[in-house]
């Protein structure tokens, strides 16, 4: 007999032995099988099927190779990508902190171009340890227009340079305009 968890016995239950006729395997025969194979039957079904089949087999064991390889190098690029990118990950994190816990404040609109209209995203001039709460908020368009001019800037100038140029270059041409 057998203890149940609230201490009640109930009986143990015998379930009969199946046996193999061709190779003499022996396993437990459970309520609503209605078949079994031992492990030697099922590969000689599958060697009787694949000789009969052997086209659409090796087809298919392509495609589930490639596949494979195809999520393999998928799973490699994204932990390589996780690595790389790990600063950023971790400065865009705190920054989301600090913005939940009232250290930093998101502006309700653009300082650039005074739009409330779309998303206001950080913009960080390095993703350093030291640096990660030094965020610059700007609406997305804006925020797309510094990347492509920090991108274009390439080598020859830093992103704090090139920054600090587009951000004067826009209050140049707002002041012009009110004049």
């Amino acid at each position: 007999m057998i203890e149940s968890f609230e201490g009640a016995r109930t009986p143990a239950i015998e379930w009969p032995m199946k046996k193999c006729e061709r190779h003499g395997c022996e396993r437990v025969w459970k309520a609503g099988e209605r078949r079994w194979r031992c492990p030697k039957c099922e590969l000689e079904k599958k060697r009787r099927y694949r000789s009969g089949h052997i086209d659409e087999c090796r087809e298919r064991d392509r495609k589930l190779a490639r596949s494979e390889r195809r999520m393999e190098y998928s799973r490699q690029y994204s932990r390589r990508r996780r690595r790389e990118q790990r600063d950023r990950v971790y400065a865009r994190a705190a920054a989301e902190r600090a913005v939940k816990s009232g250290r930093l404040t998101r502006p309700e609109s653009c300082p650039r171009c005074g739009s409330s209209a779309h998303r206001i995203e950080g913009h960080h001039f390095s993703y350093a340890p030291e640096d990660r709460l030094a965020v610059l908020w700007f609406c997305i368009r804006c925020h797309a227009q510094l990347d492509a001019a920090i991108l274009l800037a390439g080598d020859d100038g830093s992103p704090y340079r090139v920054t600090l140029e587009f951000m004067g270059r826009y209050a140049r041409s707002k002041s012009g305009a009110s004049r």
